[in-house]
């Protein structure tokens, strides 16, 4: 079932619809989830899919829905991912952005967690401890690291948090920016009273 989620038009939070809920409600059905690596995107992304009842996309993956700009603009998705590069679209078409913007203390160990689980049950797609210490070695990059517009989908060097600012500051008028665990979970139980 496609659900909606009524959103305060001025703060991005969602707001009951009934009377006296709380600011102009608009309702969102695009949703687009961004963050660093560990930041909790997938996480989040799968619990608002299955709050709207659409799909859940993960641009990391190179899972996307259609890019035709109706298909885009008019159909009820999830998408989120760190990449920066070419989601301009998406963002135009969102209801709501969701940046977890998430410390390097909590981001790490959730990584090297991911990395071993999925390692335990033959399923890490990036296997052995090299990648991984590899990646982990980069995260600093993504903390502190200039702004800079990629050049290429797979221009590392240009997915920083500081390029993630930049790129999302012009829809701050849709931007939820959630920084700890606690204000996600916050964030979610106020979507507790949808009907899904």
């Amino acid at each position: 079932m496609d659900a909606s989620i009524p959103v305060d038009a001025s703060t991005g939070v969602p707001t009951p619809g009934a009377p006296g809920g709380g600011g102009s409600a608009t309702v969102a059905r695009r949703v687009y989830v961004a963050g660093g690596a560990g930041a909790g995107k997938t996480t989040l992304g799968r619990a608002l899919a299955d709050k709207l009842g659409c799909r859940h996309y993960c641009w990391d993956r190179g899972e996307l829905p259609a890019q035709e700009q109706e298909t885009v603009a008019s159909g009820a998705w999830v998408v989120e991912g760190a990449h920066l590069w070419a989601i301009e679209p998406y963002l135009q078409a969102a209801d709501v952005i969701v940046w977890l913007d998430v410390s390097l203390a909590r981001t790490v160990p959730r990584i090297v967690l991911r990395h071993a689980r999925l390692s335990a049950a033959g399923a890490n797609p990036h296997p052995g401890l090299r990648k991984l210490a590899r990646f982990v070695a980069r995260q600093p990059i993504y903390a502190w690291g200039p702004a800079r517009a990629p050049r290429r989908p797979t221009d590392w060097g240009a997915l920083t948090r500081a390029q993630t600012q930049r790129t999302l500051a012009p829809y701050g008028d849709r931007l939820v920016r959630l920084r700890r665990p606690s204000q996600v979970r916050s964030w979610l139980q106020q979507l507790d009273f949808i009907d899904a």
